[in-house]
């Protein structure tokens, strides 16, 4: 399976908010992308889509930034992928789709429900513990 630039760029993003997280102080989205090396206006997409889904925190000020919006161990996989993918839209009854596209978009549709149900399982700590973050050396 392979991830959009835009998951990965928010699985790093937490990966570095979630190391920082013990200090408290939020993080600034120049300093996330300088450690993460990532373009810093795609970014701050990636951060308004995870404050959106309640991922982070947005801290107002000059010392603001980002901080986890909820304990690192308490978001999923699956929360992360809803937020900058969105949920998933159910085409079953679409006026123009044929009785093989409405069988696949079923079909598909359990698939999604089963791979959820995994994401779900998987906290991200889990994930970020077994990930090198290079701002943690």
């Amino acid at each position: 399976m392979e991830l959009s630039a835009k998951v990965e760029y928010a699985l790093l993003s937490l990966l570095e908010l979630a190391s920082y997280s013990v200090r408290k102080d939020p993080l600034k989205v120049n300093e996330i992308a300088a450690k993460q090396r990532i373009p810093e206006r795609y970014l701050e997409q990636v951060l308004i889509s995870l404050r959106r889904g309640g991922i982070v925190q947005s801290v107002r000020g000059a010392k603001g930034g980002y901080v986890l919006a909820r304990e690192a161990w308490k978001i999923t996989l699956l929360d992360i992928f809803q937020a900058i993918e969105g949920e998933p839209n159910s085409k079953e009854n679409h006026p123009d789709q044929t009785l093989g596209k409405k069988r696949f978009t079923r079909c598909l549709e359990r698939s999604t429900h089963h791979i959820n149900n995994s994401f779900a399982a998987i906290y991200a700590p889990g994930f970020m513990s077994k990930a090198r973050c290079p701002s943690a050396n």
